[in-house]
């Protein structure tokens, strides 16, 4: 597994993940986690307190994104990420 350095762009944290000619990203902003995917935010219910170690994590399975915080669900989209 390969490292993923956070960058700022736009007023937020972003985690890129670009394989495969598809774009998704993972952010942070105003608190609250967003995906990015061929630059349109997708907002999740999660709120990510600040100095304090959380669990998150997005999935993407046949268009459809979820996020989770602390291992539950905190929300889902429909997703469609070019190829």
């Amino acid at each position: 597994m390969k490292a993923i350095n956070a960058i700022r762009m736009g007023g937020m944290d972003i985690l890129p993940l670009v394989e495969g000619g598809k774009g998704l990203a993972l952010a942070l902003k105003a608190g609250k986690l967003v995906a990015v995917a061929n630059g349109k935010e997708i907002p999740s219910k999660a709120t990510v307190l600040a100095d304090t170690w959380q669990h998150v994590a997005m999935t993407l399975i046949g268009g459809k994104l979820t996020f989770y915080m602390e291992g539950a669900e905190a929300g889902t989209a429909e997703v469609n990420v070019a190829d």
